[in-house]
């Protein structure tokens, strides 16, 4: 982001503290424009009406921060500094439901694989149990046709 935008949001989230609010019209210039929808975009303004813009709790943190510079380089710190745990591997027995087979190691390095990992088991034995159902289904309708040619054999003869 240039330096004159950054300039012009501190001087958009200062009137709008100072003021209570932020108007764009015809008039506005274009750096301003820019600066009242870069704000809107990152939630630290929002539309109160047509041309009336307001401060968000987010743009109340910028200001309470510093400047916008100052803010937007803390927050790029911070998730740089965040960086992904380091995974440790473990090995489980487990059946493997859809092959049967019981031979095989799972490598996993999360929960949330284990819980992938339920997830299917569930999706199969669901699966297991539709299509027991629909045989359950089937068996009903061909009994129900054998009911039905034979009543309407009784009736014919």
């Amino acid at each position: 982001m240039d330096k004159e935008l950054l300039i012009e949001l501190d001087k958009v989230l200062g009137e709008c503290r100072d003021d209570g609010y932020i108007s764009m019209s015809k008039d506005t210039d274009g750096l301003t424009r820019k600066a009242i929808n870069e704000a809107v975009a990152r939630g630290w303004l929002y539309k109160y009406n047509s041309y009336t813009y307001k401060l968000d709790s987010t743009g109340i943190d910028v200001l309470d921060f510093g400047t916008v510079e100052e803010y937007l380089l803390d927050k790029k710190s911070k998730r740089d500094s965040i960086s992904t745990p380091p995974t440790t591997t473990t090995v489980i027995k487990a059946k493997n439901v859809v092959y049967g087979d019981t031979s095989g190691d799972i490598h996993q390095s999360s929960k949330s694989q284990t819980n992938n990992l339920t997830s299917r088991t569930t999706k199969y034995k669901t699966a297991q149990t539709k299509s027991k159902i629909s045989k359950l289904e089937w068996v009903g309708i061909v009994l129900g046709a054998i009911a039905s040619i034979v009543a309407i054999y009784e009736f014919l003869f």
